[in-house]
């Protein structure tokens, strides 16, 4: 490692939280679509490292990276510059901007992706932050109108964060995405609201001294434990959610994640360490040693890749495999996830980048390590001991098209200079396409089987202290029962102002 880069790792790790986003915040949240598209540009040029599919995203590993990025001399040079002048002018320690939002939206916003930012009716809040040396908070409080879930007060987003060397420690109530998806990730997305935690993450992804594993590359690993706080549910309610991801870069063009998650523990099941031991070394089935009264919980496992093949070329292929189940210490009953993407910049407009991507999910969760599908339709996110299954407040933890579906999706999205941003996504769904009974009181999307065609248009517009984001769809569901829909059109307004 050069003096160089000796130095400015130090003044990450000195200053804790310093490198900061909108709002003096170190995290972007889940859903900043073109800070995620934006990152990705610059790494597919090779000019960044880093990752970039954990989200959120410690704007701390992008303040180390872009100082080593040679981005001067690529197409896409104004981006790493934008980015780099977002990082420096709020990079102040103390109290950051205050921001006062309203959402507005139609009543349910069925089947979402990494971009949406609404959850449906109206809500409206303030949100501030404040930044030290070696701590961050960030505080959102929002009351709800009319909420699916009953819960009107909330406070997704915020957290308060402490720096240790190297790593993060927060009590946090913040959304997750991990995997390469654009419209889902199998083991854990925005769908479900937030849920309180405790988490550990690593602040900068540089690559490892030590020899054995210094061919893995830029690395980063987070894990939390949470509790799905939820007294609606069949007992055993209020369930720990704990998490682990691991992601690697051991070539430009290639990254590979990890992920673990299970729910266990709640009203009346064993909560000891042992039984999280039992669970953590994968001895959670029930089985001739091990009864349901002893089952540690509900887990699932994976791994997701994203691959640029050919360096000259703009497009990369990407993938997710998530089990349901284990078999000899293997996730297995497994759910997939594929695509492609391709990029680049869009003449007509100065200084504006474009990307395309195709993406298709099978979350039937019925496929063994052979290939081979299993007639267990109704698998994936249920469960036999936690009744309500791999959800949260009525919503999948997981993909948001819930268990037993198919999507197929075409997304494109348009970034300009200045933050202007505007997206268009087609996509056709089937959701519990097998009919199963088994899913008639759990599914959160359908009640049966349903065949559903969208057309989705947003975007974002900032307005000096004024940012504006939109969304509207229309939806062809034929006679099939969707849950909380009424209309072919949906549509959502975010109105924010900083101060």
């Amino acid at each position: 490692m050069t003096d160089s880069r000796i130095a400015r790792r130090m003044t990450v790790i000195l200053f804790g939280f310093l490198p900061a986003g909108l709002a003096a915040s170190p995290y972007a949240p889940a859903g900043d679509v073109v800070l995620r598209h934006q990152v990705q540009l610059l790494q597919d040029e090779s000019v960044l490292d880093g990752i970039a599919t954990t989200w959120p995203y410690n704007l701390g590993d992008l303040y180390y990276n872009l100082q080593e990025g040679a981005y001067s001399e690529s197409d896409f040079w104004f981006v790493g510059q934008n980015l780099t002048e977002r990082l420096e002018v709020e990079n102040n320690l103390g109290v950051g901007r205050t921001q006062l939002f309203v959402n507005a939206g139609t009543a349910s916003q069925p089947l979402r992706t990494f971009s949406s930012f609404s959850r449906g009716n109206l809500e409206s809040g303030v949100r501030t932050s404040v930044m030290g040396n070696h701590y961050a908070a960030n505080v959102s409080v929002a009351y709800a109108n009319h909420p699916a879930d009953d819960e009107h007060l909330r406070l997704d987003g915020s957290y308060i964060g402490v720096s240790l060397w190297d790593w993060t420690l927060a009590v946090d109530y913040t959304e997750r995405w991990w995997g390469p998806g654009w419209e889902g990730s199998l083991i854990l997305s925005n769908n479900a609201r937030p849920f309180p935690a405790i988490s550990l993450t690593r602040n900068v992804s540089t690559a490892s001294e030590l020899p054995v594993v210094r061919w893995l590359g830029n690395w980063t690993f987070t894990t939390f434990m949470g509790i799905l706080n939820d007294d609606s549910v069949q007992t055993p309610n209020n369930p720990l959610f704990w998490g682990m991801r691991a992601e690697v870069r051991p070539f430009d063009c290639l990254t590979i994640g990890i992920s673990r998650t299970a729910q266990w523990a709640g009203h009346g099941r064993p909560r000891s360490l042992s039984t999280f031991w039992k669970l953590l070394s994968g001895r959670d089935n029930t089985g001739s040693s091990l009864s349901v009264n002893q089952e540690p919980g509900n887990q699932l496992a994976g791994m997701d890749f994203r691959l640029k093949p050919l360096k000259r070329l703009p497009a990369a292929l990407y993938g997710q495999v998530i089990g349901e189940d284990a078999g000899g210490m293997v996730p297995t009953k497994l759910m997939f996830l594929s695509g492609a993407e391709t990029w680049g910049l869009f003449s007509p407009i100065d200084k504006a980048t474009w990307r395309l991507h195709v993406e298709y999910a099978d979350t039937s969760a019925r496929y063994n390590l052979q290939g081979n599908p299993d007639n267990v339709y109704a698998f994936a996110y249920n469960h036999h001991i936690y009744k309500q299954g791999y959800r949260y407040k009525g919503l999948s933890l997981g993909h948001a098209m819930d268990g037993d579906g198919t999507m197929l999706s075409t997304g494109f999205l348009l970034s300009e200079e200045g933050g202007r941003y505007w997206g268009l996504l087609l996509r056709h769904t089937c959701l519990d396409r097998h009919d199963d009974p088994s899913y008639a009181n759990v599914h959160t999307v359908s009640r049966g089987k349903a065949n559903l065609d969208s057309v989705e248009l947003y975007g974002g517009i900032p307005l000096g202290a004024f940012e504006l984001q939109w969304s509207v769809s229309w939806m062809d569901y034929g006679n099939a029962k969707l849950i909380g829909i009424s209309s072919d059109v949906q549509g959502a307004v975010s109105l924010s102002y900083s101060f």
